[in-house]
């Protein structure tokens, strides 16, 4: 039987079973279902059905592999031991092995035969047993070819032994009436298949109610259904007449009322309250402020009835940040915010001062270059850039308050004075509204 196939190029053999059988190849020179071509590489793994291969304990060949055509194509031949005394003698001999397949060599020709004793002397015939062979290509060529690799045609076990169906040698298994490989004295011999009432293969089963039938039998899964055709089902009429579960919550309320009343006359008014319509307060629990039967109106915080949606809800009593009742007001800034706040007329302020001369000559009048405010204005230097005519950066500091005095220019490059004449200077004032302003411009360095 075919194990497994694996070309070795991108293109397989369609039909790998033609490994199997006696040799049939007639000289063709394509591929044909007689024999399967493994590809540069490639592999296959066939397995005996009816018997196993065995050691002869001679020096006469054991296997032959019928390879397709004239050419000398070489295969590894690997041997899977069915036999647990014959894996670890393979094993003790150290042989490459891969998913429980021992390589014993190459062979190579038209038609090769294999001595497995040549390559594991000692044993007596029949000691090492082996249920199924693996033919590898050696790669010597390339897949241009219709069928590349080796061609395999058939593999013949020249020494055998008979094997049961479960694969013991001399064994006594045989399949069953049931299609089942058992030795006749098993007690489950023949009964795997037997049907519910005893018959063998028969169709009869259980149903799903316990009844042992025929699934054709007119009774089959009746026995058991409930008002809705369920097999084993719980379904039963309740007192509306419908068919459903008793935990269904549909059940007994198809004809009761909202109150739960079978065949009641209470339906839900339009404030969503359960009431017979006659009730002196149906329809009378919902209205709102304004007296309208399910109305969105209601008296805001500033003692209005107004609709929840109306823009002017909350409005009428509410600052300039929408707080009912609230103190802030827009300053003269056009902010809204609380008189008290530190800001309030203030951050409208941008009042900044900066000279375009310094002398940084150590007597202690500008000295160094600074931008000043008012002390209105509340704002902080982000970045405070000095370039000299070429575009050369001479000074750059970031994030202080206009009265650091440690952070501005002093007219030093490089730990020595700076040279006499015009620089650019780049500052980037951080406002407390968080508006940013670059101001920039020429400055004269003289001493």
């Amino acid at each position: 039987m075919l194990i497994f196939y694996e070309s070795g190029c991108p293109r397989s053999d369609p039909e790998p079973e033609g490994a199997l059988g006696v040799s049939d190849w007639e000289g063709q020179t394509s591929d044909v279902p007689e024999f399967v071509f493994l590809g540069q590489g490639g592999r296959i793994r066939l397995g005996f059905t009816n018997n196993v291969l065995i050691n002869s304990g001679t020096p006469l060949e054991d296997l032959y592999v019928f390879e397709v055509g004239p050419a000398v194509e070489a295969m590894v031949l690997s041997l899977r031991p069915s036999t647990t005394f014959t894996e670890l003698e393979l094993r003790s001999a150290g042989l490459i092995e891969v998913d429980n397949f021992f390589e014993l060599g190459t062979i190579e020709g038209a038609t090769s035969g294999f001595d497995i004793d040549e390559i594991l002397p000692g044993y007596v015939s029949g000691s090492l047993v082996f249920d199924a062979i693996e033919l590898r290509d050696v790669v010597d060529g390339s897949c241009v070819s219709a069928t590349p690799g080796a061609d395999v045609d058939a593999v013949c076990a020249l020494s055998f032994a008979m094997a049961d169906c479960a694969g013991t040698v001399d064994g006594v298994a045989i399949i069953d009436s049931c299609g089942i490989c058992l030795e006749p004295g098993d007690p489950a011999f023949n009964q795997s298949c037997l049907d519910c009432t005893g018959t063998l293969n028969g169709s009869a089963i259980v149903d799903q109610c316990g009844v042992c039938l025929e699934p054709d039998d007119p009774a089959f899964n009746q026995s058991c259904v409930d008002c809705a055709d369920m097999i084993n089902g719980t379904a039963i009429f309740d007192s509306c007449g419908i068919c459903l579960e008793p935990t269904d919550p549909a059940f007994n309320q198809a004809c009761s009322d909202c109150a739960g009343t079978l065949h009641g006359v209470s339906i839900i008014d339009s404030c969503g309250i359960c009431l017979e319509p006659d009730d002196d307060s149906f329809n009378l629990s919902c209205t709102d402020c304004a007296g309208v039967i399910n109305g969105s109106a209601m008296v805001d915080s500033c003692g209005v009835c107004i609709p929840l949606d109306d823009p002017a809800f909350n409005q009428s009593c509410a600052d300039c940040a929408g707080e009912p009742f609230g103190r802030r007001l827009i300053d003269a800034c056009g902010n809204c915010l609380d008189p008290s706040d530190t800001r309030f007329d203030r951050l409208c302020n941008r009042d900044i001062f900066i000279p375009n001369v310094f002398s940084p000559n150590g007597d202690g009048i500008n000295d160094d270059f600074r931008a000043y405010k008012a002390e209105s204005t509340l704002a902080s230097v982000k970045s405070y850039m000095i370039y000299d005519r070429w575009g050369n950066n001479v000074f750059t500091s970031c994030d202080f308050a206009f009265t650091d005095s440690e952070v501005w220019w002093g007219g030093r490059f490089q730990g020595a004075e700076a040279a006499t004449g015009v620089y650019v200077y780049l500052i980037d004032v951080l406002f407390e509204d968080e508006t940013s302003i670059v101001f920039s411009g020429d400055l004269s360095l003289i001493r």
